[in-house]
């Protein structure tokens, strides 16, 4: 009688964790979809399949913006820690990003390793004040990112403008631009801006305050090689200082 009650417990154990293990995504989702609500992360996901462990969604959006579709695998051995941690990738309409996420159950959320391509086009519809007369493609190599509350609290690493254009009054090449983000004393995020090469000499900063206040503020320059038109574009910004360079500043909220 003994043996039989350890195989019926062994038995009832192995159902346990072969049910933990294949319980559906979309399952999990109508459960965690309430607490993530109140945290203020903002996230929501639709279309789901596969399993909590490995799954995909083929909607996910932040607020009322959709991003894309996203693909996750979660690390198990990180709820013993009080927090869910996993791999995931995120596919937009022109590009990707992937990282290691963290969120705690207080909803704050942490992203390590990101790196991706995303065109500059699919970043400036969150930033509605901004006049979409760039394009290029963005490089993000991004070592950690954290959020509180669905706002951006803090991020080091690098963030890359390649095939930097305008496109008014009409297109013309700027070349490459690398800014370095720091997290600010202040709790707010400080970016140093630098060309890389091309047609524009760059030198500034973008900060942002931990209330979502940013301000771009840098100094330009056309190289001697540039277009004529292109000088005379950085010409209608501003009166160039004693070493020929403009400055541009724009700030908002995100």
């Amino acid at each position: 009688m003994g043996k039989a009650i350890r195989y019926l417990l062994l038995g009832l154990v192995a159902y346990a964790v072969a049910l933990v293990a294949t319980f559906p995504a979309k399952h999990a989702w109508s459960l965690a979809a309430p607490r993530l609500e109140q945290s203020g992360l903002g996230v929501g996901l639709s279309s789901l399949s596969g399993t909590v462990w490995s799954g995909r969604a083929e909607q996910v959006s932040l607020g009322t913006r959709v991003l894309g579709r996203v693909s996750w695998e979660i690390a198990p051995w990180s709820l013993l820690l009080g927090r869910l941690e996993a791999k995931s990738q995120l596919q937009t309409a022109g590009g990707y990003a992937n990282g290691r996420l963290a969120v705690d159950p207080g909803g704050h959320l942490e992203i390590a390793a990101l790196d991706g391509q995303l065109p500059l086009a699919e970043l400036l519809q969150y930033l509605p004040q901004v006049p979409a007369v760039v394009k290029g493609q963005l490089a993000l190599n991004l070592r950690q990112v954290t959020v509180e509350g669905g706002r951006l609290t803090g991020a080091s690493g690098a963030v890359t403008w390649h095939q930097a254009e305008v496109t008014v009054p009409k297109p013309m090449a700027l070349g490459t631009f690398r800014m370095e983000i720091a997290t600010a004393e202040d709790g707010g995020l400080k970016g140093e801006i630098k060309d890389a090469g091309g047609a524009v000499e760059a030198e500034g900063t973008l900060t942002m305050s931990p209330q979502g206040a940013y301000r771009l503020d840098v100094l330009l320059k056309a190289r001697p090689e540039a277009p004529a038109e292109l000088a005379q574009a950085l010409g209608f910004i501003g009166r160039p200082d004693p070493q020929g360079r403009v400055r541009f500043a724009y700030s908002g909220r995100m």
